[in-house]
């Protein structure tokens, strides 16, 4: 290969990677670690139309629906789940209950609100997912939980992983997709939103 044909292949590679990804539409919150933006549909995930958005949430509201999500998972090297835990600590309940309500207020009815927090503002733990409101209901995807941070530039090696799952509670259930697909998401889970009579789009 000659380094003419080296280069432009870099560059079509480069140009195919810039077509694929996805910007955000809007970023309410950056950080060099973390950030809260809206973005369309992720890829992989059952589309849902017609969301109810924008949507006029208080931080209260959200920081009640975000207490009341909690897992479980196994034990390192076994398949045994242990007790619940809250899916969100105290300092990612105040950061995202103050920025969803920005990005709620937002979004379209295409977009959802795409989010990386780390467990509390020195640590190196982080979550990352996406939610919107659907038929008057919270939809949380939590893609990595509670992940720690790795620099593949130092050859660090990436943390074990272990399985866990969401736990619903009272009125909450687990996302269910049509007896047509092939594909389980546990990691997906709904919570009803109780209206108030200021409420907007639902």
């Amino acid at each position: 290969m000659t380094p003419f044909q080296y280069l432009y292949g870099l560059s079509v590679l480069f140009l195919v990677t810039v077509s694929c990804s996805s910007p955000p539409h809007l970023t309410t919150y950056q950080t060099a670690t973390e950030w809260v933006d809206l973005r369309e549909w992720p890829s992989g995930y059952p589309v849902l139309t017609n969301l109810s958005h924008p949507a006029d949430l208080e931080p209260s509201q959200l920081r009640e629906l975000l207490h009341n999500i909690q897992y479980r998972q196994s034990e390192l090297f076994s398949s045994h789940m242990g007790k619940r835990h809250p899916t969100f600590s105290d300092y990612q309940v105040a950061l995202l209950a103050s920025e969803l309500q920005k990005a709620f207020g937002q979004a379209l009815p295409q977009e959802v609100i795409d989010f990386r927090v780390r467990s509390e503002q020195t640590d190196h733990l982080y979550t990352k997912g996406f939610c919107f409101i659907h038929q008057g209901e919270f939809h949380l995807i939590v893609q990595e939980l509670q992940q720690a941070t790795y620099d593949i530039s130092n050859n660090q090696a990436r943390p074990a992983t272990v399985h866990w799952e969401f736990v619903p509670q009272l009125g909450q259930r687990i996302f269910t997709p049509s007896s047509r697909s092939t594909h389980d998401f546990p990691h997906w889970i709904i919570t009803p939103i109780f209206k108030r009579s200021s409420y907007g789009n639902f």
